[in-house]
């Protein structure tokens, strides 16, 4: 597929049980359909009503199940890639944050977990990264605090992705602040598309704020900005994969990159001097 639309959903006022985020959930992905979005990423932990925000202890299996198995029933419903924002998981007494991507058949077709901890006191860092390939292209999940370790975006670039789908969540108070520090700056720096969905608003007793955000290198945009569209509510725009090899073509980042030396220094073979 050349191109495509991808869609990130947002809300005015955040879903506060299961029955308000079933129904803001419904109502967004319909709006997508008809703008014809073959993929859709939901902000950072929004997810956490359906388990009544049992963000530090873990969500129950079943409860984890109920909440999968809707989106991805969601998924197959209006033919789009989904991915849900991320969830807490327990997995043998060790507690994860974990995104889904599901495919327009509603199949898991990928999970990561985040694999840097800053703020999410309790939590367990992952030790692996993955990318997978889908119809729509190659994609990488990057989780919250993993936006701001670079060799995350760049391991997963080093893998092939053409995508990144980012569910964030921003300890702040002013949405424009962080705007440009996420995954804008991994888009130019490792040549892919990106997509950032921060959760916003008010959240044991802490705030939280962001632009959502669909981002390629400046190269691939009309105004040379890396911009194709931001906002605080829904947004949509285009993938367009001509663009994005003609950036890579004219401006090699990866290739340039010295990976011969890198793997014998981490090995302990090499020296800076």
């Amino acid at each position: 597929m050349e191109r495509f639309k991808a869609g990130i959903a947002g809300y005015k006022t955040g879903p506060v049980d299961e029955q308000s985020y079933r129904q803001w959930l419904v109502g967004e992905l319909k709006e997508m359909v008809k703008e014809k979005v073959k993929l859709c990423l939901l902000p950072g932990p929004v997810g956490l009503v359906w388990g009544e925000g049992k963000i530090f202890k873990g969500l129950e299996e079943e409860t984890l199940e109920s909440f999968y198995h809707y989106h991805g029933e969601l998924a197959r419903s209006y033919s789009i890639f989904l991915v849900p924002g991320y969830l807490p998981v327990m997995d043998n007494g060790q507690l994860f944050m974990e995104a889904v991507l599901f495919n327009d058949r509603g199949e898991v077709v990928g999970k990561q977990r985040q694999t840097n901890i800053i703020w999410e006191e309790g939590f367990t860092p992952a030790s692996t990264l993955e990318v997978f390939s889908t119809s729509l292209g190659k994609m990488g999940l990057v989780i919250g605090s993993d936006l701001f370790f670079p060799e995350v975006s760049r391991i997963l670039a080093l893998q092939g992705a053409d995508i990144i789908l980012a569910p964030a969540c921003y300890h702040c108070r002013t949405d424009d602040i962080i705007s440009l520090a996420g995954t804008w700056k991994e888009a130019q720096q490792n040549q892919f598309f990106a997509l950032e969905a921060p959760y916003r608003g008010e959240f044991a007793s802490l705030s939280f704020a962001g632009l959502n955000g669909i981002y390629a290198p400046c190269e691939a945009t009309e105004d040379r900005s890396g911009i194709i569209e931001q906002g605080t509510q829904r947004i949509t725009g285009e993938v367009d994969y001509q663009k994005l090899q003609e950036a890579r073509q004219n401006f090699p980042v990866l290739k340039q990159l010295n990976t011969r030396f890198c793997k014998r220094f981490m090995a302990g073979e090499g020296s800076w001097i």
